[in-house]
This record gives C-alpha cells, sequence and structure tokens, in this order.
C-alpha cells in the first residue's frame, strides 16, 4: 500500500510546488502527482478541470495540519475585513467547508472563524461530517456524453462495414478512391479502439488518497464494446489493405 495519501489540490502545479516547499522547509515529505483528467471537459456530464495532487507521508499528516493551522492563524491576524470572505454569506461560508478540496488552507480556516463569530456551531463533529458527505459526493461516477459513446459506435461499425464491402469486392486492381475509403475506415477504427480505452480505464483520485473508475458500469461497458470493435476491424482492414497493395494476383 502506497504510504502517500492525499492531502491537498490545486488547479496549478506552480500553487502545488509553492504549498510543497513550505512543507519542505519544515523537514515535511511530499509528492505531486499530475491528476488532470485524459478526457475533454465536454465529455462528461459535470466540468473536470486540470488537477494536481499533493500527497503526504501518512506519518506526516498531523505535523502538516498542525503546521497550516499555524501559518493560517498568522495570516488571520492581519487581515484586513475588506478580504472577499468577509462579504460571503453564511451559506456559502458553509460551501467553503464542504468543499475544502476546492479551497486553500487560509480561506478554509478563515470561514470556520467567520462563522463562528458569526455565532455559528463549528465543530469537530459537523467538520467530519462534510468530509464524508463531501467524499460521498466524488465517490458518485459520471457516465460520459451520450455524443462521445455514439461517436465512438460509428467510428468503429463504418470500419466494419469498409471491411465487408472489401472482402465481397475482391476487385483487383482496387480503385484509389476505394482504397482511400479502406484507409479512413482503419483510422475511424484506431480512434474508436482510443475513445474506447478511454471510456474503459479514466479513473479519479479522491480526498482519501484511494482512486476510483471515472465513468459508471454502463460508459465503462460500452467503452469495452467500442474498443473491441474498433480494434477488429482496424485489424481486419489494414490486412485488406495489405493484401490489395502488396498482395499477388
Amino acid at each position: 500500500m502506497d504510504p502517500f495519501i492525499t492531502f491537498r489540490r490545486f488547479p496549478e502545479k506552480i500553487a502545488a510546488r509553492e504549498f510543497g516547499a513550505l512543507l519542505e522547509s519544515k523537514g515535511i515529505r511530499y509528492e505531486i502527482e499530475n491528476n488532470s483528467p485524459r478526457v475533454d471537459v465536454t465529455f462528461v456530464g459535470s466540468p473536470l478541470q486540470k488537477q494536481y495532487i499533493l500527497k503526504l507521508h501518512k506519518d506526516d499528516l498531523q505535523a502538516a495540519r498542525q503546521l497550516l493551522e499555524e501559518e493560517a492563524t498568522e495570516m488571520m491576524q492581519a487581515i484586513d475585513k475588506d478580504y472577499y470572505l468577509f462579504e460571503f454569506s453564511n451559506e456559502e461560508l458553509h460551501d467553503v467547508l464542504k468543499k475544502p478540496d476546492e479551497w486553500n488552507e487560509f480561506d478554509y480556516l478563515l470561514a470556520q472563524k467567520i462563522l463562528q463569530e458569526r455565532g455559528e456551531a463549528i465543530d469537530e463533529g459537523y467538520v467530519e461530517q462534510l468530509e464524508a458527505e463531501r467524499l460521498s459526493e466524488l465517490k458518485a461516477q459520471k457516465d460520459a456524453a451520450p455524443w462521445l459513446i455514439l461517436l465512438g459506435y460509428v467510428l468503429a461499425l463504418a470500419g466494419g462495414i469498409f471491411a465487408i464491402v472489401a472482402a465481397i469486392m475482391q476487385v483487383k486492381p482496387i480503385p484509389d478512391y476505394v482504397l482511400l475509403g479502406y484507409i479512413l475506415g482503419a483510422i475511424g477504427g484506431v480512434f474508436a479502439v482510443m475513445v474506447g480505452w478511454i471510456l474503459l480505464t479514466s479513473r479519479m483520485s479522491l480526498p482519501d488518497g484511494s482512486r476510483q473508475a471515472l465513468f459508471g458500469k454502463k460508459t465503462q461497458n460500452n467503452g469495452r464494446w467500442i474498443f473491441l470493435l474498433g480494434l477488429l476491424t482496424s485489424i481486419a482492414l489494414a490486412i485488406l489493405i495489405w493484401n490489395y497493395a502488396f498482395g499477388e494476383g
């Protein structure tokens, strides 16, 4: 089991490195992992942004939390009242607490402090409850956009149709425009393989350090079929094109 577990997430690598430099200055070990999705944001039902995960050795978690609390406490003592979080409503501040993976440590702790000053009860039990709810929310697997699945099948089946037509025709010499069609069909099959592989194997990291499939079972099953169909049609067309181009007869 990997001794390094997820501690914080960052949308930019430079921010993760700066945070890591602070930890390193106190002798705290860390790793940075690029967890950015391999698919475009339009491929799934909710937006996926670039994400860099900073991981800590499990033995250093408490020391890291204490360091961040000390740093944040010092900053809060000098914070101006025109800081943007002071303009947040209580509901918006609770939303900050619900999504600590989307905010820096300072804003997270300041949101707690502001709520407490407004008379809200923010105890450890409430924070743990929010963390559990957030983890459950992130664990909900997504379905790929319907058009992406449809495109994968179209690419794979189009290649298959070209392969069947080529096998039936058996015309020598093959016309250039027909050969071009076979080549395009083979290329479509290759792209189908790529789409299927993404749908089948894409994974994401969770705040507790675990990893799981990005897409649900239905999308994974579609990805598996698209991958296999694309692979078979690409191989079949490649063999036929080779025979037509270089075979005897």
